[in-house]
């Protein structure tokens, strides 16, 4: 049978030799048995061969597209579930939490992974009595239509990043008269004037400045 491979000659439970074609001579009544045992199957591990490690704490699978991730007081959505590359949008404010400054970071973790911070979603903070002044994180590339829809309180904006991102419709309308528009030195004056120009379409009407 090729599925059996033979073990050896065996006299009882004395094995008398290994060698298939044994020969020898008979000066007396003797039983002698072959014995046989089943190959192990290709993918089936050898009975002596060391079981792999398993780890303690196996990381997660990446979290899919759509996946909603609290952190803080803000709920991110995932637009790009990769390993290395992927990217979270901000979707609202978390449920039951409340900020007056709030601060979109560049990245945020989560089970292991990093995520970008690519956006703001529409309406994510709209009618938000609460924010006083918000941070945007320098990889954000679009605020959403009504994204702080009157945030009436809102007084201070700062954008963190070098270029001025795509602002939606009435993004900032409805915001404090004297809120102060804050952008750091690695923006250049030609980004400046493009943000200023996008910030006046969506309802800020407060010139933009560099922050000291």
């Amino acid at each position: 049978e090729k599925d059996y491979e033979f073990t050896g000659w065996y006299k009882g439970e004395t094995k008398v030799s290994e060698d298939a074609a044994y020969t020898f001579t008979v000066t007396e009544a003797v039983e002698l048995t072959a014995r046989f045992k089943k190959k192990p199957a290709p993918d089936d591990p050898k009975p002596d061969d060391p079981k792999p490690p398993v780890p303690d704490n196996p990381k997660p699978s990446v979290p899919k597209q759509g996946t909603s991730i609290p952190s803080g007081a803000v709920e991110y959505k995932v637009t790009r579930s990769d390993e290395k590359g992927g990217t979270v949008t901000v979707s609202k404010a978390a449920k039951g939490k409340s900020v007056k400054s709030l601060n979109i970071p560049d990245t945020i973790k989560w089970e292991g992974y990093t995520f970008r911070i690519t956006e703001i979603a529409a309406k994510a903070f709209r009618n938000n009595k609460k924010i006083t002044s918000v941070n945007i994180g320098a990889n954000i590339t679009k605020i959403g239509a009504q994204a702080f829809f009157k945030c009436s309180k809102l007084k201070k904006i700062v954008f963190k990043g070098k270029k001025a991102p795509k602002v939606s419709s009435k993004a900032f309308k409805g915001i404090a008269k004297n809120c102060k528009v804050y952008v750091t030195k690695k923006m250049t004056k030609k980004q400046v004037k493009i943000l200023q120009t996008r910030l006046k379409k969506a309802g800020v009407k407060s010139k933009v400045k560099y922050k000291k």
